[in-house]
């Protein structure tokens, strides 16, 4: 199995430069999802706006690591910036007190495409033998987001250093198997209060009325790579039929048999892709659960595409 290069680099030789006095200054790096095949070529330079600010696991403290907003150059935000409407959705819903929790699958492949069969001791290892997954969370709102992309930035960068590659297709290797994942597990404060099961199977309920519109927002590509996941087989629901159940991983929606038991909690939707967008999918959720938007088509709010104020 091929690896990159990177691996057999004398790690030794960064430490040399990363002992040099920086005084007190700090390093930031900038993290943004890529508007490469966007810009348009006579206003190809955008506006990076700093969103979330974690600490910089590689350049150490006091350094930061930086995941910024993008907005164009007529201050609109650009087309891969879900995060902006998906702020602007949560901030009608903030009172909710939302909480996420993010099952991050991903699967470990060589640089010629194989899977990497390296023997990794985690807490999580999925049903395929190269499949793992991280959890993140809970995060209230826009913050899960957040936190998701730079985690996904931090497992590239690492496996940089391994030789490996970390891919987040939803198939990665072709056939009839297992598919990677990124489950939301999703509540509001009504959920996980006493008696809040209720609330958490009206939220069921709705969801069943906007399959379709789902779908298309859990995969970048609108479902056409989702698809080959969501069969029916290998604990995935079918992604023409909408389906709940209690402990059942096989269903859309996946409510833990102690939610039941508790009557308060959460659920987990099933159904969105490893790859997908956290914004536009938990978007689509509180649209749909809170915001009681049912049907296949999102409601087009007017102030969505407000520009950025930015003086000139």
């Amino acid at each position: 199995m091929a690896t990159l290069a990177s691996s057999h680099l004398n790690k030794g030789i960064k430490q040399v430069y990363m002992v040099l006095p920086q005084g007190e200054k700090v390093q930031a790096m900038y993290i943004w999802i890529d508007v490469t095949f966007q810009s348009e070529d006579a206003n190809s330079d955008v506006y990076l706006v700093p969103a979330a600010m974690f600490w910089d696991p590689f350049h150490k403290d006091p350094n930061k690591l930086v995941f910024c907003e993008v907005f164009k150059y007529n201050r609109k935000p650009a087309d891969t910036n879900l995060r902006h409407t998906y702020k602007w959705i949560m901030d009608m819903v903030s009172n909710q007190c939302l909480w996420f929790g993010m099952e991050q699958e991903y699967t470990l492949m060589g640089t010629d495409g194989h899977t990497f069969g390296i023997k990794i001791r985690g807490r999580n290892a999925e049903v395929m033998p190269v499949q793992w997954e991280f959890q993140i969370g809970p995060c209230e709102g826009v913050n899960m987001g957040d936190h998701l992309w730079v985690a996904h930035f931090i497992l590239h960068h690492v496996c940089e250093d391994f030789g490996v590659i970390t891919t987040f297709e939803p198939m990665p290797i072709l056939g009839n198997g297992n598919g990677a994942g990124c489950h939301p597990n999703f509540s509001t404060k009504a959920m996980r209060e006493e008696n809040g099961l209720k609330y958490t199977e009206e939220g069921t309920e709705k969801l069943s009325k906007g399959q379709q519109c789902h779908i298309r927002a859990y995969e970048p590509k609108g479902a056409v790579d989702n698809a080959r996941c969501l069969t029916g087989f290998h604990e995935t629901s079918n992604i023409k039929d909408f389906s709940a159940g209690v402990a059942n991983l096989g269903a859309s929606i996946h409510i833990p048999r102690t939610v039941c038991q508790e009557k308060k909690g959460y659920f987990e939707d099933r159904r969105p892709s490893a790859n997908c967008d956290p914004s536009a999918m938990m978007e689509a959720l509180i649209r749909t659960c809170l915001l009681n938007e049912m049907g296949n088509e999102l409601f087009q709010y007017k102030n969505l595409t407000a520009t950025l104020d930015i003086k000139k």
